[in-house]
């Protein structure tokens, strides 16, 4: 591990490395290692919109719903981030629409804020709440 609690497999997962993510699998990594501030390998490669490296920690079974110490899912980390081909894979294997942020954001409401226009559609078409608010009351 490095100073900053980032495994071989984390590293290559954030820099979307898909081979070598298998690579690592194969010979036994941890699927689940966080770093410290509890993100998984899947919720960097969803950050990164590495779609191919998500799909492959998916197949291995990476926990969709695990979430950082800021309280963040793949989902909330891909929207964020205007990844929408990430949050339509992520979502079609059954990533939480309406999961919150410590603050009360979903995806549609982080993808809102940073004018991730087609990703905020895609929530849309998924049926994610126009109304929900966040805990400070901004919509």
């Amino acid at each position: 591990r490095t100073w900053d609690v980032r495994t071989a497999l984390i590293r290559a997962a954030w820099c979307g490395h898909r081979n070598t993510v298998a690579l690592l699998l194969d010979r036994g990594a941890a699927l689940e290692a966080k770093t410290g501030g509890g993100s998984t390998a899947l919720i960097l490669a969803a950050e990164r919109g590495h779609k191919d490296t998500v799909e492959l920690l998916l197949d291995w079974g990476a926990d969709l719903h695990v979430r950082t110490w800021d309280v963040r899912t793949a989902l909330i980390r891909a929207a964020w981030c205007g990844h929408r081909n990430t949050v339509a894979l992520l979502l079609d294997r059954g990533a939480a629409l309406e999961a919150k942020t410590g603050g009360g954001s979903t995806a549609l409401i982080l993808a809102a804020e940073r004018g991730h226009k087609d990703t905020v559609e895609l929530l849309l078409d998924w049926g994610a709440d126009l109304h929900v608010r966040t805990w400070d009351v901004r919509t």
